[in-house]
């Protein structure tokens, strides 16, 4: 149980997706330069989050892995879509994406832009989220209200805001 909240929380590591319509439960992960996507159907009642390491497979005709964010993202929205979401109500955040390696190439960016334009074309709107910076975030979604509760890392005590602090929180 996650005593903050009082749900129990159910943790994502990288290139694991979650769809739940069970509000009694929180999804919660750790990000650095990879992105999770929160999404919400709150007339079906159901909503999913996933943690993507890159944006695109190096085998896209292999079999699926969630690993990577084409085949995480199309997953997920299939799995809502069989539970009863329909594209319409669909809401997103979207966060992470960190430049929390020195190099050339900003994994963490082109992760956001991945998750912003695949949301784009699906036509879902983003209603908040957190990205890019160079911190590390946890996040932990709530799907029964739409919120995400944030604290950024690394500091000795937690810098903690609710995104809708900061962001638009999901529409009702």
């Amino acid at each position: 149980m996650d005593m903050q909240i009082g749900l129990r929380r159910l943790e994502l590591f990288q290139g694991e997706y979650r769809v739940t319509s069970d509000w009694r439960i929180s999804l919660s992960t750790v990000l650095g330069s990879c992105v999770a996507v929160c999404l919400l159907d709150p007339v079906a009642g159901v909503a999913g989050m996933n943690h993507f390491l890159l944006p695109h497979s190096p085998n896209p005709r292999g079999a699926p892995d969630a690993r990577y964010g084409d085949f995480s993202m199309r997953m997920m929205l299939a799995t809502m879509l069989a539970r009863g979401a329909t594209i319409n109500d669909l809401q997103a955040k979207v966060y992470g994406g960190a430049a929390t390696l020195s190099t050339s190439c900003d994994v963490g960016e082109r992760n956001v832009e991945f998750a912003l334009a695949y949301l784009d074309r699906e036509r879902i709107p983003v209603f908040g989220g957190c990205v890019g910076g160079g911190l590390a975030r946890r996040i932990t979604f709530i799907p029964g209200d739409g919120d995400v509760v944030l604290h950024r890392r690394p500091t000795v005590a937690a810098n903690t805001v609710r995104s809708g602090d900061a962001s638009p929180r999901f529409a009702a």
